[in-house]
């Protein structure tokens, strides 16, 4: 017999007290039974489409679930997949009848085989060394960078050819194309804050904007001073979203406490971010701090009142911006195809974030902002609530699958004749760049802040004409 956590080359381990072993599994036991194996989740679910698995689809990961808790079932190297492959994108949970929350329950098992087999030296550097510290990560990041640089073309080439670079690593090329000179952090610190004495908004910037796409985060931080507010920067940390769906707990908690505890030095302020999956973790950080060894153990009240004080940017732009737009330029809402005057027309498409629509429930307030700009013409495209396959990590460490999820999401792109797809994830952002770049489409993916700031600037110069 194996000892309790161990698991041999087989990948069986031992079933001394099920219950025990896994148990972050069996604190949801509830929740696994409630399901009823109608398999309605497989025509939503996105890698069971492209893989037709059972182990790709919410009712197989779920019945491996039961049968671990049960003491049917072992973990296994080869059932690894069950628990993995999982975009936690909740498409599974809105089509549900009984409403599983099948997202808590891959997080789970995630969480049981860290436990089990303990965090790769890799993963617990970048978790608990790396995302807490954005002076360390950017210097990681820009090193990573500097070293791509330095290979020749062909030397990466063959590595590829040979398989000698790995699927993950070769993937990760892909997506960093380009590791910008100035991180967002840099940017902002040549920059003169506007002041106000209206409203504060301090900026939770997000690792995507900060070290992929500054120029997101600098949009940002210009139309929230169009909307009256001054911005702060903070020394925060990443959100913990990346740690958590891993299934690193802890480390996802202590990155929850620290935010909380800087963001605590801006009482009176909104807490303000452009990264959809951000907004969406950071609001759950009381139900995150409630969980496991923590539970119960860090100030309810604080994690509630920082949850209750932050919002996605779109939340903003929904409220505020079709008010400063028209009493900037007396532009009225854009019906469908117009040319609003001189301003130029473009045709907009909108590729929903997860963690925006299901998981924020704001999908409808990015339609409203694109509809309330001058010279849009907005269309709906086919699955535009499906996800991109980007999902943080799950694009390098499941490449295959990413891209074939990723290709369909691309037809559907290519396939709503828009010349503009837009986001509100760097996640999303980077994927879709991927997708359109390497199908040959001259399709523009950009965030949605990017083309407020955008089609602001052009009716007002319009309009002063």
């Amino acid at each position: 017999m194996l000892r309790p956590g161990r698991i041999d080359e087989s990948g069986d381990i031992s079933m001394v007290d099920s219950k025990q072993m896994y148990e972050e599994l069996s604190d949801l036991s509830a929740e696994i039974a409630r399901c009823g194996r109608c398999g309605f989740c497989q025509s939503v679910c996105p890698v069971y489409q492209v893989s037709a698995d059972e182990s790709g689809v919410a009712r197989g990961r779920i019945m491996y679930a039961k049968g671990l808790v049960s003491g049917e079932l072992g973990f296994s190297r080869r059932n690894e997949a069950f628990f993995s492959e999982c975009l936690l994108c909740r498409a599974c949970v809105d089509t549900c009848f009984s409403g599983v929350r099948t997202d808590e329950i891959v997080v789970a098992g995630r969480r049981t085989l860290t436990r089990i087999q303990g965090l790769s030296p890799v993963y617990r550097h970048i978790f608990e060394r790396l995302l807490p510290d954005h002076h360390r990560f950017g210097r990681f990041i820009r090193l990573a960078g500097t070293m791509r640089r330095m290979v020749p073309d062909q030397i990466v080439g063959a590595m590829r050819m040979f398989g000698w670079l790995g699927r993950s690593m070769e993937r990760s090329e892909q997506l960093l194309q380009e590791v910008p000179d100035e991180f967002l952090r840099e940017r902002l610190s040549k920059r003169e804050n506007a002041r106000t004495t209206m409203k504060q908004a301090a900026l939770f910037i997000g690792c995507g904007t900060n070290f992929m796409f500054p120029h997101v985060g600098e949009a940002t931080v210009e139309v929230l001073e169009m909307l009256g507010y001054e911005t702060l920067i903070l020394e925060h940390g990443c959100c913990g979203l990346p740690a958590y769906a891993h299934g690193a707990l802890q480390a996802a908690q202590v990155l929850a406490r620290k935010n909380i505890e800087e963001f605590a030095k801006a009482p009176d302020s909104i807490i303000v971010t452009d990264c959809s999956s951000c907004a969406s973790f950071l609001k759950e950080y009381p139900r995150i701090l409630s969980m496991g060894e923590e539970r119960g153990q860090i100030g309810a009240s604080e994690a509630e009142s920082f949850a209750s004080r932050v919002r996605d940017l779109t939340e903003l732009l929904g409220d505020r911006a079709h008010v400063f737009l028209s009493a900037r330029t007396g532009h009225r809402h854009a019906q469908k195809g117009e040319n609003m005057g001189s301003v130029p027309g473009i045709r907009v498409t909108f590729h929903d974030p997860c963690h925006l629509s299901r998981y924020q429930r704001q999908a409808s307030l990015a339609r409203d902002v694109l509809r309330s700009l001058p010279g849009i013409d907005f269309i709906e495209m086919k699955e535009a609530d499906w996800c991109c396959g980007g999902a943080g990590a799950f694009a390098v460490e499941h490449a295959d699958l990413s891209l074939k999820i990723l290709e369909r999401k691309t037809r559907n792109v290519k396939a709503s004749m828009a010349d503009t797809v837009i986001t509100t994830c760097p996640s999303c952002l980077m994927q879709l760049r991927s997708g359109l770049r390497d199908s040959g489409s001259r399709i523009r993916a950009i965030h949605l802040v990017e083309l407020v700031r955008e089609r602001i600037g052009i009716a007002i110069e319009s309009a002063s004409l």
